[in-house]
């Protein structure tokens, strides 16, 4: 339930931040981010469950990892945003 908890909260203000932060810089840059924080994330919890001893924190640390970069829902945000910037095509240039 706190993993859900912080993963949700995290993600929250990190997609805000992120969403900012690609209007910025690029936006292939920030597919970057995420790509590799979903990936940590899915290594972290992939060695938690080989190492079946191990503390139970580096879960909340994954969820942690994967909730500032906006866990699931930043390559939909970002996707949205990278839609958006399109510049709109006059449909009469467009039909010549």
């Amino acid at each position: 339930m706190i993993i859900f908890l912080v993963s949700s909260v995290l993600s929250f203000f990190g997609i805000q931040l992120l969403d900012s932060l690609t209007d910025i810089v690029r936006r292939k840059i920030g597919f970057i981010y995420v790509i590799c924080a979903i990936i940590a994330q899915n290594i972290i919890l992939i060695l938690c469950s080989y190492f079946i001893t191990s503390s139970p924190s580096y879960i909340i640390l994954a969820s942690v990892i994967a909730g500032t970069y906006g866990d699931s829902q930043g390559p939909m945000v970002l996707c949205y945003s990278y839609m958006s910037d399109i510049p709109h095509i006059d449909i009469n240039k467009r039909t010549k």
